[in-house]
């Protein structure tokens, strides 16, 4: 059975590469650029905005990507001793991002995405999204999620190799999103549902 310090010694072994990947892109999540009354009257062509709190980080083992693909992901739903999970935790608000990488043979992570968990939880609820179940055969179960069962907007971040795997409206929205060119608040989602489908 799979324990919480094999799990975070295998993931351990990858943060300061998440870090490295991660950094760029939250420099450019926590900027948009300025609106035109912004640049006009106040000189100011780009808007500091407020970054995430908590990132979750999940590393996939490299068999996985070969199998099933680089658009999916994989929250644990369900551990037999009873502990809290990644998808409770989650559901219940914790963390505003999950970033999710897929590692290979030589100890990199090649392959990435950042899920944006406040779009997680309302489509998770509000469309029913519930991923499929799978049994790791060592008293842990997961969720597995495609990016494509999301709206475009589900994606902060990708790497080009993930990106490359799903529709191109994909990348579209997550080059929009880090550069502040659309915001898929629920607000938003609510004064324009049509741009979220």
């Amino acid at each position: 059975m799979a324990d919480y310090a094999t799990d975070r010694e295998f993931a351990d072994d990858f943060l300061s590469k998440q870090k490295v990947i991660l950094a760029p892109l939250l420099g450019l999540y926590t900027m948009k650029i300025s609106d035109f009354i912004a640049d006009v009257k106040h000189a100011s062509d780009l808007t500091i905005l407020r970054g995430p709190n908590n990132i979750g980080l999940r590393v996939r083992r490299p068999k996985y990507s070969n199998i099933y693909g680089l658009h999916e992901f994989t929250i644990r739903s369900l551990r037999d001793s009873g502990a809290t999970t990644e998808l409770e935790k989650y559901l219940n608000g914790y963390s505003d991002w999950f970033a999710y990488f897929h590692s290979d043979y030589q100890g990199r992570l090649p392959h990435w995405l950042v899920v944006d968990l406040a779009a997680f939880r309302r489509y998770s609820v509000g469309m029913k999204v519930h991923g499929r179940h799978f049994d790791n055969a060592d008293g842990t179960y997961f969720r597995v999620y495609s990016v494509k069962q999301f709206p475009v907007g589900i994606l902060i971040g990708a790497s080009d190799s993930v990106l490359a795997d799903l529709p191109p409206l994909y990348g579209f929205a997550t080059q929009r999103r880090q550069n502040g060119l659309w915001d898929p608040s629920p607000a938003a989602v609510k004064a324009n549902p049509e741009a979220w489908k």
